[in-house]
């Protein structure tokens, strides 16, 4: 009964909406005695020249023109503006983020009338009254604030994972928002382009204020001057002709676009675009950074990452071939003190790096490249007695049968993508198998480089039970029993925090994975470099949380490295190597409240390192320090410095190690060698109280 009800009302809603203007369409084929004398009956002999009377005596056809200039314009630019806006707003974080959209939401509830009058004396100062500029600019900034708040929450919702894979891959943000959340966003672009251009064609009190010369009304001004300009009071045939024109446009937008109109505002966002960055045939290069080893000692090492040049074609489709030689690996790897290195050979696109005989998207098949690039770079990281590690990516949104599965829960909810997901219903469990023989395949084709490290990623749009990550593991192990593992959900050998500094370290082995700017692969937008002195900072916070530190860059499109990159990692390695003993061999260090800044710890535990990272002015204070110290002295200089023991409860409360300041300091941060007169000790409780 309940849903007969709703039918009916919608229908009687229908009527009350369409009868009006069918109404009007009828009138404006009859002469002005038929109007009144049957306005209900068909026209017998339909009076089309009412039409060619409205455009042409009435300027109907002027009123339409300069509608269609200021309206199109308007929503060309605030679509661009929009856009753009929402994007920001709702994929960056920056300080005063939500204070700017909150001004946008309160600009759709200020009444629009109250504005007139300071509206005008503006438009009047810019001299833009009675213009086409005018009213573009403020029918622009009147529908900005709904179409702001309209984007933002559809661009949120966007699967960003297709963005960070673009990113990945070396696309600049200015790349990603046009070339990938752009066309993504589609089905809210057209609705929200849709609404603005019906509000718009039909505004009154705007133009009625600020555009007030007859040769630049638009249709609304000019049908309201037909209805009471003495010359035309009794011309209502035209009058209905003028209005039906007027709609003809508005109907013919919404019939054409009405289902991306409902697909807007329920289906959501699509991801049809990915494929332009994830299967561009294009070439890639290996990329350079520097890390430290988990599991085997403090060792520091090069992450290497290869990209996809997004958006750039040139001759040797993207990649140029001489960038390409042979033995080619990037920096000189012995000035950055590395000890391992890690190699993307296969990231979210499914471009593999090696000659893979499990399928045919390879650099050796399908790039200017043309050959096995992991060989070279496996022979160039023995040659300077690196360790191995090789990326690769679990997912592979350019394999057909790997979007065949979903997991029962999502890692990461708002993973959306039809390159990752299949609909509910639709899964394929055959394929997803054959699937599974295509990644065990690769992942044995990588084994036979001998690698000591496999870096894995992208596991997080299945579950365990469709990875079967404890299989995959115990495979790996029983053909390299000493090969270290990551990222194999519940199975990895250690952590791998990314981009942010845990406040807490992990219990266990971890590694930070870091970028010398704020992106994985190169991207020239991108100037927000990190100093060499804050990179100081992060790597001795690291080494003293007890982690390895992974420093990611990426090369250019010819095969050469950002001077900013380059001068970064060499900077890193002269203080590494001032520092070397407190960098290599050692472990985490004390814990918070101890020391204002990182430590390191020997492994014999009777040396302790503490690093400054900022000059002191008269000591070094270590606090809770048991053990008696035999010395102090400044890496990189020898220098001795005097210390002495200040305060203290007897042998349960121990005083405060005052250690002179420097006279010479490291410009980026200086560690100090404190040799213990045996195993250190600490005091870790909360004073005498007698």
């Amino acid at each position: 009964m309940k849903r007969t009800g709703v039918h009916v009302f919608l229908v009687l809603w229908a009527l009350v909406v369409t009868v009006p203007l069918l109404w009007a369409v009828v009138s404006s084929l009859k002469t002005d005695s038929q109007i009144f004398t049957s306005p209900w009956s068909v026209p017998t002999d339909p009076q089309f020249g009412n039409y060619a009377r409205a455009w042409g005596q009435a300027q109907i056809g002027t009123y339409f023109l300069n509608s269609l200039i200021v309206v199109g314009g308007s929503v060309l630019l605030v679509m661009l503006l929009g856009s753009m806006t929402a994007y920001v707003l709702a994929c960056y974080r920056f300080r005063g983020n939500r204070l700017v959209y909150y001004l946008f939401v309160a600009g759709m509830t200020f009444p629009v009338f109250l504005a007139l009058v300071p509206l005008f004396f503006v438009v009047k100062q810019l001299g833009l009254l009675n213009t086409y500029p005018g009213l573009i600019l403020v029918y622009t900034a009147y529908a900005l604030p709904f179409t702001v708040f309209f984007l933002r929450g559809f661009f949120r919702n966007l699967p960003w994972a297709v963005a960070e894979a673009a990113i990945v891959d070396g696309c600049s943000h200015y790349g990603v928002f046009f070339r990938v959340m752009l066309p993504m966003a589609k089905p809210g672009l057209v609705s929200i382009g849709i609404f603005n251009f019906l509000g718009l064609w039909n505004q009154y009190l705007l133009p009625l204020v600020l555009n007030q010369q007859p040769e630049r009304y638009v249709l609304a001004q000019g049908l309201a001057a037909l209805a009471v300009n003495q010359g035309y009071r009794s011309d209502w045939s035209a009058l209905f002709a003028g209005l039906t024109i007027a709609i003809m446009p508005v109907l013919i937008v919404y019939l054409i676009f009405y289902r991306h109109v409902q697909a807007g505002l329920t289906a959501g966002p699509s991801s049809d675009h990915a494929a332009l960055v994830h299967r561009r045939e294009i070439g890639h290069l290996p990329a350079l950074g520097d890390l430290r080893r988990p599991g085997r000692g403090r060792v520091v090492v090069v992450l290497l990452r290869r990209r996809v040049l997004c958006g750039l074609h040139g001759a040797g489709g993207g990649v140029h071939r001489a960038a390409l030689r042979p033995g080619r690996v990037g920096p000189p790897l012995p000035a950055l003190r590395a000890r391992y290195s890690v190699l993307t050979a296969k990231h979210h696109d499914g471009m593999a790096l090696w000659d893979t005989q499990a399928g045919d998207l390879s650099v050796a098949k399908r790039t200017p490249a043309a050959r096995d690039l992991l060989g070279e770079y496996v022979a160039g990281m023995r040659r300077h007695d690196l360790k191995v590690g090789f990326y690769f990516s679990h997912l592979d949104w350019s394999h057909p049968d790997y979007p065949t599965q979903r997991p029962s829960t999502l890692v990461r909810p708002w993973v959306e993508s039809r390159f990752g997901l299949c609909a509910e219903g639709a899964e394929d469990p055959a394929r997803w198998e054959r699937f599974l023989r295509f990644h065990r395949a690769q992942v044995g084709e990588l084994l036979g480089y001998r690698p000591d490290l496999m870096w894995f990623d992208g596991a997080w749009e299945r579950d365990e039970s469709q990875w079967r990550m404890r299989e995959l593991r115990d495979s790996i192990l029983a053909e390299a029993p000493n090969m270290i593992v990551s990222r194999l959900l519940d199975h990895s050998d250690y952590e791998t925090p990314e981009q942010g500094l845990p406040i807490v370290p992990p219990d266990g082995p971890w590694e930070l994975c870091l970028t010398v700017n704020d992106s994985w692969g190169h991207q020239p937008a991108d100037r927000n470099f990190k100093s060499t002195r804050q990179l100081v900072r992060i790597f001795a916070e690291t080494l003293g949380g007890g982690g390895n530190l992974l420093l990611g860059i990426g090369p250019r499109e010819d095969g050469t490295f950002q001077p900013e990159h380059v001068e970064r990692l060499h900077a890193l390695g002269a203080w590494i190597e001032r520092n070397r003993e407190a960098v290599y061999g050692t472990g985490r260090g004390l814990p918070l409240g101890h020391h204002y800044g990182p430590s390191m710890l020997s492994k014999d535990g009777r040396t302790l390192f503490l690093v400054c990272l900022d000059r002191p002015i008269e000591y070094v204070a270590v606090k809770g320090l048991r053990t008696k110290v035999r010395g102090v002295s400044v890496l990189g200089t020898g220098a001795a410095l005097g210390h002495r023991v200040v305060g203290g409860f007897g042998d349960d409360v121990p005083g405060v190690l005052y250690i002179d300041a420097p006279a010479e300091v490291d410009e980026y941060a200086t560690v100090l060698a404190v040799e213990l007169d045996g195993v250190l000790d600490l005091y870790r409780g909360a004073g005498y109280h007698g």
